[in-house]
């Protein structure tokens, strides 16, 4: 996703003419070697948010920095820079066992932690974190050796190789979010690295894991994210599991601050849109070429008179909703042979009698599933989400774990 375009160019210039930038030296020096391209946007990009996490990190504080082989050698090198290379801590080597295996190379089956720290005086509780002893040796020398009678160390320091799973597609933790770690991961870094209410900064929570990982061990957190998408997630995760309603910015909390993210990031409005629809609706990662599908789910049962369990969602954001756009989403039900398709739009009013009647040649074929009925083509939108009107759908399976949802059929 990163390329090189004038907010690049621009950032790189705001560098170079910057001497006293900590990244002065080394971007100008990546420039030369790597050209002007995408890795070297993205380099620039969260060089300068790594200047403002040291900025706001406190002497005792501590960073992690998460990424894989393509960008960490070049990501070390921003660190130096900007904390000095006397702060750099740990490689900490996050290996996941069940890795696929690979035919044309070594299968890829670590990931990269870089942990740095403001100051000498930095924060580290190895109690916290033991991990038990691999041999009998131990044991031997406090039962039976030299010394015998001397209470026993409840375990040992693990080394900078941490050995868990990456999360499989049955897991519970699961939410669909791809860059998802581990929960016991981010626990581990926490534990370690902080005290109960300190807080922990996220400022690229994704999905909310060091988040979660932070209000389970009693810390308190800071989260940002620039998707939509990823900081609703996380409110319902949150919400879901510790119960209460979480506060947010920058998330649509009505109309006009829908419109006003439809204006700003169209994709990103797009894939909120379809987790309102209902929480069997996933978006459509792929956003640019879908096919005019927005967002796909799967009905929790095989209809009565359909071969099909697919339901698909469009999303339109637009003062007006041309006829074609209608056909087209049409056209893509029927190609796909979905059983059931959601046409969301943000207002009610660009909805025409005209539009109703496109739909109704196989919107009054209904499809029957548990005993009722449900057009198998429906309108809704987003005003109606505002207004707790929600749309009409039978039960669905969830689709990042597999399961059958727990709603009851919405009306």
């Amino acid at each position: 996703m990163w390329y090189w375009d004038e907010a690049a160019a621009t950032r790189y210039a705001k560098i170079r003419d910057s001497v006293a930038n900590p990244l002065n030296g080394v971007i100008m020096g990546l420039y030369l070697a790597l050209g002007e391209c995408g890795m070297l946007s993205y380099l620039s990009y969260l060089g300068e948010r790594l200047i403002e996490c040291h900025r706001v990190l406190k002497t005792t504080g501590s960073l992690y920095l998460h990424c894989d082989p393509t960008a960490s050698h070049y990501l070390k090198l921003l660190l130096d820079s900007i904390f000095d290379q006397q702060r750099f801590v740990n490689e900490v080597i996050w290996y996941y066992k069940n890795a696929s295996r690979g035919k044309r190379r070594l299968a890829r089956s670590h990931d990269t932690i870089f942990w740095y720290s403001k100051t000498d005086n930095y924060h580290f509780d190895y109690r916290s974190i033991l991990v038990p002893f691999e041999s009998g040796m131990t044991k031997w020398r406090y039962t039976k050796g030299g010394q015998k009678g001397g209470v026993m160390p409840k375990g040992k320091t693990p080394d900078d190789v941490i050995t868990l799973p990456s999360l499989n597609a049955m897991s519970k933790e699961r939410t669909g979010y791809p860059t998802q770690k581990p929960r016991a991961l981010l626990e581990q870094i926490i534990k370690a690295s902080s005290k109960p209410n300190d807080v922990v900064l996220d400022p690229f929570c994704g999905c909310g894991t060091s988040i979660m990982a932070a209000q389970n061990l009693g810390r308190q957190w800071i989260g940002i994210d620039i998707s939509a998408f990823a900081v609703d997630l996380v409110k319902s995760q949150l919400e879901k599991e510790y119960g209460g309603v979480v506060k947010t910015q920058g998330i649509p909390q009505d109309l006009q601050s829908a419109r006003m993210l439809a204006e700003s990031d169209r994709f990103a409005f797009e894939s909120w849109a379809v987790m309102k629809i209902d929480q069997g609706f996933a978006p459509n990662t792929k956003q640019v070429g879908d096919g005019g599908i927005d967002g796909r789910g799967t009905l929790a049962d095989k209809p009565e008179n359909h071969d099909s369990k697919l339901a698909i969602a469009q999303i339109k954001s637009g003062n007006n909703l041309p006829k074609n756009d209608i056909r087209a989403f049409m056209e893509t039900f029927n190609s796909h042979k979905a059983a059931l398709g959601v046409f969301t739009v943000l207002n009610n009013s660009v909805i025409t009698q005209g539009h109703r009647a496109d739909f109704a040649s196989v919107g009054n074929d209904l499809v029957f599933s548990g005993g009722s009925s449900y057009k198998r083509l429906q309108f809704w939108s987003i005003e109606d989400y505002f207004n707790d009107k929600h749309a009409r759908i039978p039960p669905m399976v969830d689709p990042y774990r597999g399961e059958r949802l727990n709603q009851m059929a919405l009306v």
